[in-house]
C-alpha cells in the first residue's frame, strides 16, 4: 500500500511538471489560447482533455465559470491541487469523463470550448 501512496504523489508530480511548470506552454495560455476580452458577455468555458488544469485555471482567474473534463485521475487530481493553490476551485469543476463518449448539452452550453 505504501508503495502505491508514493507512486501515485509521484506521478501527479510529473504531470504537474509537464502541464503546469513548462515556460513555453505558461506563455501559450496567457498570450495565446486565454485571450479572451475582459468583460465579454461569454462567461461558460468547457476544457476538453483538461490535464492538470492550466488552462482551466486561467480562464477561471479571468472569472469564467469552467468545466474541466479528463480521463485520467492523476491529471484531475493535479488540475485541483492547482486550482486550490490559485484560489479559483470555486469557479471550476472537473470531472473525470471520456469525452469521446459525451452527449450533445450534457455539461449545458458554453461560450467556449478548450480542446
Amino acid at each position: 500500500m505504501a508503495y502505491m501512496t508514493l507512486y501515485h504523489e509521484e506521478s501527479s508530480n510529473i504531470v504537474n511538471l509537464m502541464q503546469n511548470k513548462d515556460p513555453f506552454f505558461d506563455y501559450l495560455t496567457a498570450k495565446i489560447m486565454m485571450h479572451i476580452p475582459p468583460g465579454s458577455s461569454q462567461k461558460r468555458i468547457l476544457d476538453l482533455g483538461c490535464g492538470g488544469g492550466r488552462n482551466s485555471v486561467a480562464a477561471a482567474k479571468k472569472g469564467y465559470t469552467v468545466i474541466g473534463l479528463d480521463y485520467v485521475e492523476k491529471s484531475l487530481v493535479v488540475a485541483g491541487k492547482l486550482a486550490d493553490l490559485n484560489k479559483v476551485s470555486g469557479k471550476i469543476f472537473f470531472k473525470k469523463e471520456d469525452i469521446t463518449k459525451l452527449k450533445p448539452k450534457q455539461y449545458g452550453i458554453f461560450d467556449y470550448i478548450i480542446l
